[in-house]
């Protein structure tokens, strides 16, 4: 091998690990909620609280939150009238994020769920009553955020609470004698977080350090060779 090839040789490894300790590439990690709210009869007020972004990975780029709420409910309707009365019942709870600081435009999350899907119907005489059984459902959100005012927010070595609640009616459409309508419900809600972020650029370990300068002398000695060809 010539003294040439030798010094094209050293060159080339000497930018592969430049361009090695240059190049950034994108990276996530999530974290699940310390705080999830247990099944609570509604309506609650409460916090999901996530570990912020540690600055020390790189530079963060978006916010994923995930969440999953889990519900249950019984409903009771009354004829209050002296007529028969009849109609249909159903459920409905809303569970809300939102931002920590109270941003115009920071975090937002909204479920809208019915429970039981289809809608119960009642008939009723005059003065009677009727309790449903127990009805179940679920419900997810899931969001990403990447305005920077949100992405500072979340970014930190402590803990971020995030408010949740929640809002639940009986929804009722009734015929015949005045009726009452009311419900018995329960919540719960978790979520998780997910960060994107490019990774921090790697510093070259000493034996990089090593390469990159007798790659650059290389460099050196056959701009140098080549100045003395052409002055030949």
């Amino acid at each position: 091998m010539t003294m040439n090839v030798r010094l094209r040789i050293l060159a080339l490894g000497a930018a592969i690990v430049l361009l090695g300790a240059a190049r950034t590439q994108a990276a996530t990690i999530s974290f699940v909620t310390t705080t999830p709210v247990a099944s609570t009869k509604t309506d609650w007020s409460s916090f999901l609280d996530f570990q912020e972004f540690d600055p020390s990975l790189g530079t963060l780029t978006s916010i994923e939150i995930q969440t999953s709420e889990g519900f249950d409910t019984t409903l009771t309707v009354t004829n209050e009238s002296g007529s028969s009365s009849g109609g249909t019942l159903q459920t409905e709870i809303f569970v809300t994020l939102t931002d920590p600081s109270g941003l115009p435009a920071g975090i937002s999350q909204q479920s809208d769920t019915l429970i039981p899907s289809s809608k119960i119907t009642y008939s009723l005489a005059p003065g009677g009553s009727y309790t449903t059984g127990t009805y179940t459902g679920s419900a997810t959100t899931d969001a990403t955020y990447v305005a920077p005012a949100i992405l500072t927010e979340f970014t930190g070595s402590a803990l971020i609470d995030i408010p949740v609640s929640t809002l639940t009616f009986a929804n009722q459409q009734n015929t015949g004698g005045n009726t009452t309508a009311s419900q018995v419900t329960h919540a719960s809600a978790t979520g998780d977080i997910i960060y994107t972020y490019t990774e921090a650029a790697a510093v070259p370990e000493p034996a990089s350090f090593g390469l990159i300068g007798l790659g650059l002398c290389a460099t050196g000695l056959l701009y140098r060779r080549r100045l003395a060809r052409q002055r030949q």
